[in-house]
């Protein structure tokens, strides 16, 4: 029930394809538009086609965002939030960072956004506090900051 299963056969067909990025939340204008062209106006009865489908990601409430072939969501995995870097075209897990223990409350247990991607940087906030910031090919964090620990914030009740 709490586990998320992913499937890509959206994101992995539409931006593997047409080779448009959308990432961050809401895609690369932050309005939720496609501007891509060639995209299906109507879906076949039986739905589209499953390239794939994730079921080791964890727990939680993440966006998916797509760059440059990759897709980053975030998950929960040995015990803490996770980034996770896969290949939109196949899932093929590419490496995983940490973000932090995992959040649990009565609106659900882990990640609550999405990852943002920026060049070669992804950006990724755990749901208690913990904002990374790796090189989107390896996942080497180039810096951590803890964002309760480092700047006295709190974590949501």
């Amino acid at each position: 029930m709490k586990k998320i299963i992913f499937t890509a056969l959206f994101f992995a067909t539409v931006f593997d394809s047409v080779a448009g990025d959308w990432p961050q939340w809401r895609g690369p204008k932050r309005d939720g538009i496609s501007r891509e062209t060639g995209l299906l106006q109507v879906w076949p009865s039986a739905g589209p086609e499953r390239i794939w489908l994730s079921r080791d990601i964890g727990i939680g409430y993440s966006a998916p965002v797509v760059a440059n072939g990759r897709l980053f969501v975030m998950g929960t995995k040995g015990g803490k939030e996770q980034l996770f870097a896969k290949e939109a075209k196949s899932g093929k897990l590419f490496w995983t960072a940490a973000l932090g223990g995992i959040l649990s409350n009565n609106w659900g247990d882990g990640p609550r956004g999405a990852a943002t991607v920026d060049g070669d940087r992804v950006y990724a906030l755990g749901a208690k506090g913990g904002l990374i910031c790796a090189n989107a090919e390896d996942g080497r964090v180039n810096w951590r900051v803890e964002l309760v620990k480092d700047l006295g914030g709190k974590v949501p009740g």
